[in-house]
């Protein structure tokens, strides 16, 4: 039987793969920023390759010498020479950074598989609860509508019999109503005739049991007990 315990509990593993997702996807963002900053700053080395194009351009029309181009040349590698040594310097870190992601993307992507599966089974969660609670309630319902049933009867018996005697009381036999509801269940609809004297969604059954009987079973259980009717007019 599902509870709202159960729900609630369901509702609290929705909510904590949501977080580890979410905490996850920062987590691979914040090693991909590892990544991208330890990427060394390449601004100046195209600046200077830019400028031995210039000087190259200026070496071909005459205003340039090739002495300019060696200068530039020397200023290229020792640029290239400083990149490679930062990359060097940051691999571990990026190696490292790169592992992590591949193993975050793996968690990432079970996490996301268990949302969908916990999603999933939300709804029939849900229903499970309201047809416990239908079942619940419907027992009760059963129980309070037989017992009502059981006093109706009771009722008109007594009515029956007073008007038959005579005895002064007048008390009108009240029809039962068409019946009560039931509200499509079919776990109501069962259990309202099983083992009851009346099934009490059912007007025709009632009247059935009031029928030629009502006033017979209240004398008689007057006269099974020792009372001659005689004595009382």
């Amino acid at each position: 039987m599902t509870t709202i315990k159960d729900l609630q509990s369901h509702q609290e593993l929705l909510e904590q793969t949501r977080n580890r997702i979410k905490q996850t996807q920062a987590a691979i963002e914040e090693n991909r920023r590892i990544i991208e900053n330890a990427e060394p700053d390449m601004a100046e080395l195209r600046r200077l390759k830019e400028a031995r194009e210039d000087v190259l351009a200026a070496v071909s029309l005459g205003e340039a010498t090739q002495k300019q181009v060696d200068s530039i040349d020397k200023e290229i590698q020792e640029a290239e020479i400083d990149i490679e040594a930062q990359r060097k310097a940051e691999a571990p870190k990026v190696a490292r950074a790169r592992e992590a992601i591949n193993g975050l993307t793996r968690v990432l992507d079970a996490e996301k598989k268990r949302l969908d599966k916990l999603e999933a089974e939300a709804g029939p969660l849900l229903r499970e609860y309201f047809e416990a609670e239908f079942d619940k309630a419907g027992a009760d319902y059963i129980k309070a509508g037989r017992a009502l049933a059981d006093k109706y009867l009771t009722i008109s018996r007594l009515a029956a019999a007073s008007n038959e005697l005579r005895i002064g009381l007048k008390v009108p036999v009240v029809p039962w109503p068409t019946g009560l509801p039931h509200f499509g269940l079919p776990s109501i609809r069962q259990n309202a005739l099983d083992g009851a004297e009346v099934g009490f969604f059912d007007a025709a059954s009632v009247e059935w049991h009031l029928s030629g009987n009502g006033a017979d079973r209240v004398i008689g259980r007057l006269t099974d007990s020792g009372i001659d009717l005689a004595n009382f007019k």
